[in-house]
């Protein structure tokens, strides 16, 4: 009670020096239908600073890597897989549109948790089944939640029988402010994340043992389906040899404002018609000229038309897409140059 009397009598300067910590909730969930564009950041100098209340992490300096990566991640109904039955409790798998792995999730209002992920490589599908879920994290989240879980799973590759087990600590050890580039961003939560991953493989003669370590800061804000920053450490060790990483990765928000971004492949797009059931043009309108790869991906991750070396000139480009083959639904059209890529979104009706 004399917390709240005081409150109310501070100047609104002292109010914003000691704002509240902001609450994670299931609004940050994504949902069917939704996708994450996230872009990879130049590593250096890029560091996650300290935890406690009302901090104010400075990562004005970030710039985009000079490869232009970005990461493009569908999410839709599990039912929409071949893979459904084997993951009975997921409500939503996802697929990033260049990866070979599709992730499924049982997201509720109290919690998100990993029921598996099937990978196709090395012509075999990998179905990691977990006996025992991944819950990731759990609702609500706000300054000095903590978590964790085990989890446990036994999968087949390369007709070896594997043995995961893990386990991983959440806590959210800071709240405050994110400047990137020229934005801010208050009302930020961090969360810190310890994961650990045992794969054990019994080789008759003896096991050997794959350990990957990973410790990551996400920086969230309440409702918000992206992360505003990401950094990430990798520790991936055999026995023999131990490969160590670090990345960093933003959100299409700060992207499209903020960031060193690279400038925009086209001046204009537009696609007609849209919804398309048999041929769709897309108009593409630049100011130099290139060459581009183009990739039209369905909501899997699959890409099931390509474009290979299309040559834009100054000016109006018109190309045409034969769609009367693809199914009925939503395409992800992806313009690749060697300054970025473009993505546009098409339905197949």
């Amino acid at each position: 009670m004399k917390r709240t009397i005081l409150t109310l009598v501070l100047s609104s300067s002292l109010l914003t020096c000691f704002a509240q910590a902001p609450t994670i909730t299931a609004d940050n969930n994504y949902e069917v239908g939704q996708r994450q564009v996230t872009y990879v950041a130049d590593t250096v100098g890029i560091m996650p600073g300290s935890g406690g209340e009302n901090v104010t992490w400075d990562f004005s300096a970030l710039k985009r890597h000079p490869n232009n990566d970005s990461v493009v991640t569908n999410y839709y109904a599990p039912s929409s897989t071949t893979y459904a039955q084997d993951f009975p409790n997921a409500n939503i798998a996802s697929n990033s549109v260049s990866g070979t792995s599709t992730a499924f999730y049982n997201m509720s209002s109290s919690k998100v948790e990993m029921q598996g992920v099937v990978t196709q490589a090395q012509a075999q599908t990998i179905k990691q089944i977990y006996s025992n879920p991944h819950v990731m994290y759990t609702f609500p989240m706000t300054y000095n939640y903590s978590f964790s879980d085990d989890f446990a799973a036994n999968y087949t590759a390369n007709a070896m029988d594997i043995y995961r087990t893990g386990t991983s600590t959440v806590n959210a050890d800071g709240y405050g402010t994110v400047i990137i580039g020229n934005r801010t961003f208050t009302d930020v939560l961090r969360l810190h994340n310890i994961t650990q991953t045992r794969d054990s493989v019994n080789l008759g003669f003896t096991s050997m043992v794959t350990v990957v370590d990973i410790e990551s800061w996400s920086y969230l804000t309440p409702g918000k389906k992206e992360p505003i920053i990401t950094i990430s450490h990798v520790s991936n060790s055999n026995g023999t040899q131990t490969v160590r990483s670090k990345s960093v990765t933003y959100n299409s928000r700060v992207a499209s404002t903020s960031v060193n971004a690279p400038a925009r492949l086209f001046s204009a797009v537009k696609v007609y018609p849209n919804p398309a059931s048999e041929n769709c043009r897309i108009s593409l309108r630049t100011d130099k000229e290139m060459r581009a790869d183009v990739q039209v991906v369905n909501q899997l991750g699959q890409t099931v038309n390509t474009v290979n070396n299309y040559i834009c000139r100054p000016g109006e480009n018109i190309l045409d897409l034969n769609v009367e083959s693809m199914a009925k639904g939503v395409y992800f059209v992806h313009i690749k140059a060697a300054s970025g890529v473009h993505v546009e979104k098409i339905v197949k009706e």
